[in-house]
């Protein structure tokens, strides 16, 4: 009974030694592929590390090349901008110019008049002072 008992045990733990090692085979080759597919993350991850770090580089140039376009699209508003003033000043100045002109011009007029009417008034006045009379006048 002891032989026997043993010789069954012995084929029950060949037959089961047989089975793990099947299994273990087929361990090993999921074990090998999850290994594989590991390495296969490790490097999809860098590579997706790469492309982040050079969208982020290329979204500061992008940045930096908006800033540049709307500066340049803002010069021909600055420029009109500016036109605009300097015609309004040159107009404002013209008008002030005219009006002071005007002002100056009638005020040089009233004083020639004035002028004119004091030495017409003062001829007349030394005239009569000196007893002169125009000639053909009679007394």
């Amino acid at each position: 009974m002891e032989e026997i008992e043993i010789m069954e045990r012995l084929t029950k733990m060949e037959e089961r030694s047989k089975s793990n090692t099947h299994r273990l085979d087929r361990l090993e080759r999921v074990t090998n592929e999850i290994h594989t597919m590991s390495n296969t993350m490790i490097q999809l991850v860098e590579e997706v590390k790469h492309t982040n770090e050079t969208v982020g580089s290329l979204d500061a140039k992008v940045e930096r090349m908006g800033s540049r376009v709307d500066s340049m699209e803002k010069l021909p508003a600055d420029d009109i901008r500016a036109y605009r003033r300097t015609a309004v000043a040159a107009i404002i100045s013209a008008m002030a110019g005219a009006v002071a002109a005007g002002i100056l011009s009638m005020a040089i007029n009233y004083i020639y008049r004035r002028k004119a009417e004091w030495k017409k008034r003062e001829g007349c006045r030394r005239r009569q002072a000196s007893g002169w009379r125009p000639r053909g006048s009679a007394q």
